[in-house]
């Protein structure tokens, strides 16, 4: 069973560039649950246990909307609105991901990771998207995504 989440207004530039630095955060992750014990010490590798237990909803996810963006990238639509159906840990996952990420930020400011803190913009998207799924699936109706920097 599904659950039907509608994001509206998702800005296809800001959200390819909140992907792809997210995918430079997860390969340092990955490198450092690589390392020896000493390094991963004090780590938050409980990002990368949450993203693999995940993972096959995340990659549905992806492959589902990689295509959308493609042709809103290619007929240079700056809005987009995407139409997911997840399944029930969902809200689950996003909670426990807003959580985490935002962690993984503090090591980023700190210095203690190469990759550089997620910028504010991108974490507003990402606390909107993952905050979004969490609202709908107890039933409040989608708000659109408020860009902070169009104020």
């Amino acid at each position: 069973m599904t659950t039907h989440v509608r994001l509206v207004h998702v800005p296809v530039v800001l959200m390819a560039r909140w992907g792809e630095h997210q995918q430079e955060l997860l390969r340092e992750f990955a490198l450092v649950q690589l390392s020896d014990q000493a390094t991963k010490a004090d780590m938050p590798s409980r990002l990368l246990e949450v993203i693999e237990r995940h993972r096959p909803a995340f990659n549905k996810l992806a492959v589902r909307t990689r295509g959308q963006f493609a042709r809103a990238r290619e007929e240079h639509e700056p809005y987009i609105d995407l139409e997911l159906d997840l399944p029930p840990g969902a809200p689950d996952a996003a909670r426990e991901l807003r959580v985490l990420f935002d962690e993984a930020d503090e090591f980023c400011r700190r210095g203690d990771l190469l990759t550089l803190a997620t910028p504010p913009e991108y974490v507003a998207l990402r606390h909107w998207f993952l905050d979004e799924i969490v609202r709908q699936f107890d039933g409040e109706q989608p708000t659109p995504f408020t860009d902070p920097q169009s104020d």
